[in-house]
């Protein structure tokens, strides 16, 4: 798709002429609004012979009854497209907002939504985000997808939102929103090889992740421009801001991923020590347990060999001190004083499997002392 030879000469014949008529004959030859040959012949034009504008002006404000043109709103607005499309690409976003507003008698044409679209991506209002996408799909409805420059500026407008992070604000999925961009900006690769629309695809690829291949893409647009323009240097600065940009989300998100890594450790880290720390405690309680009871069992061996000397000791001075008779009365006694407070020592060491038979202890121990005084009491009464 392209230009043919003849429009090109007979654009570049215009570049000196002056008055109406030669624009008009001019305009009336063009294709219909649709073709995408319609809005490359009205770029070059004014590429061309930007110094013919006020003449286009004067065609825009003409009574359509004295234009020789079978169709004589079509001049009037290929000479209107053409002056939008001079501001917009000299940033005269103000004149370009109020040539749109001064001829909305032009609102019902094909490309009008076009020009609104490519108006609305020059702002930064919520509004404007949103007024890029919804005229943008209102062109592609009445021109159609297969018009390059209408699906791309589709994809643009979508892209600049998803960028800005505007789309989940206005409502829109950002995911459904990406999917439409990138068949937009395809459609209009298949049909022209314009270096934009690689732009595009580049920062598309972008907001999908794919750093490497948007670089490429972007590369490839700034190879394809033709420095010979006057918007060349507009363009490449335009190009390189967003490979910088493409650049810094790189970079952010290998950052990202490396501070993911790191907080994953850290994490990794923390539950071994959290782990490392309760197995400590463990040993530490089970080492704290066990010294107890090794204490209480100390205790309760010391306590057995004092029981023990102090019955042999006492059994050996009663027994050179008494009869037969009262000395084993007294060692009855003894002994069930010595099992009774033995017993109850042993309940009050901390462990629980020996308070059980310490209990039985004691009670022996009771036993054997109410056994011992009753002896006693008998001894003396036969005495």
């Amino acid at each position: 798709m392209g230009l043919s030879e003849e429009t090109v000469a007979r654009i570049e014949a215009l570049k000196d002429g002056d008055g109406t008529d030669d624009l008009i004959g001019f305009l009336c030859g063009l294709p219909p609004e649709a073709d995408r040959n319609w809005e490359l012949a009205l770029t070059r034009l004014i590429e061309q012979a930007p110094g013919r504008r006020d003449d286009l002006g004067t065609i825009v404000k003409m009574d359509e009854r004295d234009i020789d043109c079978e169709d004589a709103e079509f001049v009037r607005f290929s000479a209107f497209f053409a002056r939008c499309t001079y501001h917009r690409r000299q940033g005269n976003v103000t004149t370009f907002g109020s040539l749109l507003r001064d001829h909305e008698e032009f609102s019902e044409r094909g490309m009008y939504p076009h020009l609104q679209a490519l108006h609305a991506k020059k702002g930064k209002t919520l509004q404007s985000y949103e007024a890029a996408i919804e005229h943008g799909r209102e062109a592609v409805e009445r021109i159609g997808e297969d018009h390059a420059g209408v699906a791309h500026s589709l994809a643009g407008g979508i892209a600049r939102a998803l960028e800005d992070e505007k789309a989940e604000r206005l409502g829109y999925d950002p995911e459904a929103l990406l999917a439409e961009a990138e068949r937009y900006v395809k459609s209009a690769i298949d049909q022209s090889d314009y270096p934009k629309f690689k732009m595009t695809l580049g920062r598309i690829l972008a907001l999908q992740g794919d750093y490497d291949r948007a670089l490429e893409r972007i590369h490839e647009a700034i190879d394809g421009e033709d420095d010979a323009k006057d918007d060349y240097a507009l363009r490449v600065i335009n190009y390189r801001m967003y490979e910088s940009r493409v650049r810094l989300g790189k970079y952010r998100e290998q950052v990202e991923a490396g501070q993911r890594e790191i907080e994953n450790q850290q994490e990794a880290f923390e539950a071994e020590l959290a782990e490392a720390i309760e197995e400590i405690q463990g040993v530490r309680d089970e080492s704290k347990e066990r010294l107890e009871r090794l204490q209480a069992q100390t205790l309760q061996f010391l306590g057995f060999f004092s029981t023990l000397l102090a019955v042999v000791i006492a059994t050996i001075t009663i027994a050179v001190q008494f009869t037969l008779v009262e000395a084993a009365s007294l060692i009855v006694v003894l002994t069930g004083g010595l099992f009774t407070a033995f017993g109850g020592f042993t309940i009050m060491l901390p462990i629980e499997d020996a308070r059980e038979k310490s209990t039985r202890l004691a009670l022996l121990g009771i036993g054997l002392l109410l056994v011992g005084f009753a002896m006693v009491a008998v001894v003396r009464l036969l005495l």
